[in-house]
């Protein structure tokens, strides 16, 4: 592609904020979705962001070979192209100002514990060192690259020692129940 070419191409490309992304399913039918585009690097690769759960990832990892498709009212653009993944916390703070966790899902997801299980109940702990360590993880890696990291969930509100974990590893902000507040500052601030 020439240099005109490619400005013209780059051109376009920036009017379009969404885009269908085209993979192949696992019966070999195409299957098309629309996505946000989450950023664009200057050789022309896109960045959707989407669910490690979701069936385009398996289709993704089926078959890589992908086609997007960009349409307006007075411009369009097809692309074909081979996808990859990427889970580096690293780099996809580099594509977003914020991180938020959420401290319940995590927790469900690290240990393979149904929070709302009668019977699983009591084995449910945020403060389970696993969860800690992913959580202190990805707040290292997201300041790295001057990105914040937020909390929600019922833990800093139900355990002191957990709040002040938070702060003691940087965490930017923690998202608290109304009749917790009060107690979790005057314990962050003694």
């Amino acid at each position: 592609m020439t240099t005109d070419a490619q400005k013209q191409f780059h051109e376009i490309l920036a009017d379009f904020d969404n885009a269908m992304l085209v993979t192949r399913s696992h019966d070999q039918s195409l299957h098309a979705r629309p996505m946000v585009i989450a950023d664009r690097e200057q050789g022309g690769d896109l960045w959707f962001v989407t669910s490690s759960q979701s069936s385009k990832v398996d289709e993704i990892l089926d078959d890589s070979t992908v086609a997007v498709t960009l349409q307006s009212s007075s411009k369009f653009l097809s692309l074909s192209g081979t996808a990859s993944l990427s889970d580096d916390q690293a780099k996809i703070a580099e594509r977003f100002d914020g991180f938020s966790i959420g401290s319940n899902d995590l927790t469900q997801l690290i240990m393979g514990v149904d929070r709302d299980s009668a019977k699983l109940k009591d084995l449910f702990d945020e403060r389970n060192e696993a969860v800690k360590t992913a959580i202190r993880d990805v707040i290292e890696r997201a300041h790295a690259k001057d990105t914040k990291v937020g909390i929600c969930g019922q833990a800093p509100g139900d355990y002191p020692e957990f709040a002040e974990f938070l702060v003691d590893c940087g965490i930017d902000s923690i998202s608290l129940n109304p009749d917790s507040v009060i107690g979790v500052i005057k314990r962050l601030t003694q």
